[in-house]
């Protein structure tokens, strides 16, 4: 999915989940997930993001449009990343 399509179809579901900052959500769960700043998400619009990414951030935008925190949602997909890198040190 292009980032620009992502973008729109997320801020749309999470406006009509009642989210008053849903763009910005976006924005940053975005660059959370995919590890680009948001200038980068705003000059490549056309640019595709990985199924494998487009996941991550499905679940992501499901869990805040019931309100839940940002910032947890933030802290939980980082904690996520070092846990699995933890993981590949330890293992190999």
């Amino acid at each position: 999915m292009e980032v620009e399509s992502w973008i729109a179809s997320a801020t749309k579901a999470l406006a009509r989940a009642g989210i008053k900052t849903a763009r910005l959500d976006v924005l940053v769960l975005t660059e959370n997930v995919i590890n680009k700043d948001r200038s980068w998400l705003l000059a490549h619009p056309t640019d595709e993001i990985t199924k494998f990414n487009v996941n991550k951030l499905n679940k992501l935008v499901i869990q805040r449009a019931t309100h839940y925190p940002l910032l947890t949602l933030q802290i939980s997909h980082i904690f996520t990343i070092m846990s699995s890198t933890l993981t590949t040190m330890y293992l190999s």
